[in-house]
């Protein structure tokens, strides 16, 4: 017998530990995650069952389906959906292992920890669904991360996670907005630059940029662009033609072997991004800067 059964009860309801041996179970006091590992919980695809907490589900891959007052719920890449206790559901076997994180949370201290947003209301919770932000899946696991681990303060840090986690879905459904502070965005930004800079002579995306910074793309864009003055497509082709520049003047290396050297595709788009930005073509330059022309 599972000697955390009692724990998993009080969050699922009547489960049995054959029911979710297919699930990886981390728990803090009132907060649990549960996540499929190798096929679905049985308990979750029974028929009209509930659970006595608020039960939230992180999709990963688009696949979990849910039934839900007569009606199918089709879960996206990066939803985050909402039952609340004791509304009946049932999550619709698959062809393939779902991949979703179940967040349960006692009502009581649900509720409680909603004391702090007194203008807000609760929506029904049946079913309802929200694009989580990349926050929320870091957050769900460093939850589960540190549930694992056997060192000490884990027990500390693991009501910490419960309560970060506990909050950020409330300003979630809620509707409560976070504006990053001008320091945090600045962090992340110089997170992604420094990216750029040490893979600059390789390839670097702007999707590579975002993911560095914890940002979705469009976010991304927005912030480098309030923080840096320019957008990060410009920053990066500007970077790039910085390189260039110094090799031309202090490498002794040709044309084209300069364009790959800064990170460019080809020599052709080396030399008419070049010229657009300097109005010279680069063997000019260095022919200007009195470097001998290397063919």
């Amino acid at each position: 017998m599972d000697p955390r059964i009692e724990h998993v009860r009080r969050l699922v309801g009547d489960i049995t530990p054959g029911q979710y041996r297919h699930v990886d179970v981390a728990l803090a006091k009132d907060v649990g995650v549960f996540t499929p590992i190798s096929g679905q919980c049985d308990y979750a695809t029974t028929r009209n069952h509930t659970h006595p907490s608020f039960s939230f589900v992180l999709s990963f891959d688009g696949t979990t389906r849910m039934m839900l007052d007569g009606k199918i719920h089709c879960a996206m890449p990066g939803e985050l959906s909402g039952v609340g206790p004791g509304i009946p559901h049932q999550e619709l076997p698959g062809d393939r292992p779902p991949r979703y994180a179940a967040i349960m949370i006692a009502p009581r201290y649900f509720l409680r920890q909603m004391r702090a947003y007194p203008d807000a209301a609760l929506p029904p919770l049946r079913g309802d669904g929200w694009a989580a932000p990349p926050d929320l899946v870091r957050t769900v696991k460093d939850f589960m991360v540190e549930c694992e681990t056997a060192l000490p303060g884990r027990d500390v840090l693991v009501e910490a996670h419960a309560l970060r986690l506990c909050h950020e879905i409330l300003r979630l459904v809620l509707g409560i907005e976070r504006i990053a502070p001008t320091t945090a965005a600045r962090m992340d930004i110089n997170r992604a630059v420094e990216l750029a800079h040490l893979r600059l002579p390789r390839s670097v995306r702007v999707t590579d940029m975002a993911r560095a910074a914890g940002l979705s793309v469009s976010h991304f864009s927005r912030e480098f662009q309030r923080e840096m003055g320019v957008g990060p497509k410009h920053y990066l082709l500007s970077s790039r033609l910085a390189l260039a520049r110094r090799l031309l003047l202090h490498g002794d290396g040709n044309i084209t072997e300069v364009a790959h050297a800064a990170g460019f595709s080809s020599s052709a788009h080396f030399s008419s991004a070049f010229r657009a930005a300097f109005g010279t073509a680069p063997k000019d330059f260095r022919h200007a800067t009195g470097k001998k022309q290397i063919l």
